[in-house]
């Protein structure tokens, strides 16, 4: 049996903020965050978001990111670095984030975890 069309997802950029709560409003504050600064990365930076998007929520390794994309493997690493980088910078302006990287402790209040877990 098919699955009805999921909706497509709010464009954040034509929303203000409070809607945007809304549109996920069974989200943590940290879960809204990442979110937030998801869809910011995607709109600044998308060359770096779709090169993120690919490893991270596809899980696909480098080598076939940079086959797919048709670019060098090397610009795949930079994108991915980039991306990471802004992601980070984006994330500490919440202080939901800030505080949780608080109680988390300093071994994980760099934001580290984004480095790729495995590339070949």
């Amino acid at each position: 049996m098919p699955h009805p069309e999921s909706p497509d997802p709010p464009d954040l950029r034509k929303q203000p903020r409070e809607r945007v709560e809304r549109a996920f409003l069974g989200a943590t504050d940290i879960q809204l965050a990442l979110l937030l600064c998801l869809e910011e990365l995607r709109i600044t930076a998308p060359k770096e978001y779709s090169v993120f998007a690919l490893r991270y929520f596809q899980g696909i390794h480098p080598p076939q990111i940079a086959m797919l994309l048709g670019i060098r493997r090397a610009a795949v690493d930079q994108n991915l670095s980039r991306a990471r980088k802004k992601l980070r910078t984006l994330l500490v302006r919440y202080p939901e984030v800030r505080t949780w990287l608080g109680a988390a402790g300093p071994a994980s209040g760099s934001l580290g975890s984004f480095e790729d877990p495995g590339t070949e």
